[in-house]
């Protein structure tokens, strides 16, 4: 039996939607339009990625700051001991995770972690 539907079914959404999408393909305008937005992308990414490398900078600044803050009120006994290490470790083990809930859910991510684990090996 072949995989294809019957000629007398009607198209699904997605047949649909890619027939749609190549008429729109065929016309010269659409071309173009991909192609200025494609280099619109190609000239904005310098400026992205400066505003990304900013904010990670910031980020693991103020990180810092938090956790330097979280330590000194501990020391000087502002905050118990307690609350400093329940503190810090919200600080630490927040961000850990959530990156581990984002790559259970990222199957490109699951892929790169399961090859680095297959790649290491123990001398």
């Amino acid at each position: 039996m072949a995989d294809h539907p019957a000629i007398d079914q009607p198209p699904s959404g997605c047949d649909e939607l890619l027939h749609a999408i190549g008429e729109a393909l065929r016309f010269k305008q659409t071309k173009e339009a991909i192609a200025k937005l494609v280099e619109k992308f190609a000239e904005d990414v310098p400026n992205r990625s400066g505003a990304m490398r900013r904010a990670f900078v910031i980020g693991h600044l103020m990180t810092v700051f938090v956790v330097l803050a979280i330590g000194a009120f501990g020391y000087f006994e502002i905050i118990s001991m307690e609350t400093a290490g329940a503190l810090l470790g919200a600080v630490v083990g927040g961000p850990l995770f959530r990156g581990l809930q984002i790559s259970r859910f990222d199957p490109f991510c699951l892929e790169m972690i399961r090859s680095d684990r297959a790649t290491i090996t123990v001398s």
